[in-house]
């Protein structure tokens, strides 16, 4: 092999191998955690809610069990995309319904996103709750409360940014409508966190 095809080898190489570094730190940088409704069980495994249990105080408990004043299903007739959604639906008028996913795996700056629907709503807005989650399972510092525009039968996307406490490992949403009427739904689907850096 003559110096110049030696050479030649060594700057493809090199840039070969710089052009794959680049790559990777891209796709590093742009790790997405999704919550993936088309592969969950019927049983909603690590889904949860909040509502008004006997007495209407505030209860917590898995998101499949709850059957009055509201259900969280599978929905495989309306979603954004794909081939199934969440659905909530009040069987009665209920003072609160809050679906929460699985803890999402995050750190550092974080970019939230989903898709939401609601119908017999009343043109409310709803309200999403970030809350940071450290390693050992525990709510963490920090916590931010949007609002989640009117959506009236037509998909919403809501897109939040912002940067999570050192200790944070992940996050826990919480997406609640207050006072709603029996007969109420709401879709939520395509949930994402990726990183913002």
């Amino acid at each position: 092999m003559t110096l110049a095809a030696s050479i030649k080898r060594a700057i493809t190489t090199a840039t070969l191998s710089l052009s794959c570094t680049l790559v990777l730190a891209v796709s590093i940088a742009q790790a997405e955690e999704v919550i993936d409704l088309e592969d969950a069980s019927p049983n909603l495994p690590g889904w949860a809610a909040y509502g008004p249990g006997p007495g209407n105080q505030r209860e917590y408990r898995a998101a499949a069990k709850w059957d009055v004043p509201f259900t969280v299903t599978l929905d495989n007739e309306v979603f954004h995309s794909g081939s199934a959604s969440l659905k909530c639906e009040t069987s009665q008028d209920a003072a609160e319904m809050s679906p929460v996913p699985p803890t999402i795996p995050a750190s550092g700056a974080v970019t939230i996103r989903f898709f939401i629907r609601t119908s017999g709503v009343d043109s409310q807005e709803g309200t999403f709750v970030v809350s940071q989650i450290d390693s050992s399972g525990k709510s963490g510092k920090g916590l931010s409360s949007e609002k989640i525009p009117p959506s009236d039968n037509a998909w919403v996307e809501v897109t939040w940014t912002g940067e999570l406490n050192p200790e944070t490992a992940g996050v826990r949403l919480l997406f609640t409508y207050k006072d709603l009427p029996a007969g109420a739904r709401v879709w939520l689907d395509d949930i994402s966190v990726k990183s913002a850096e």
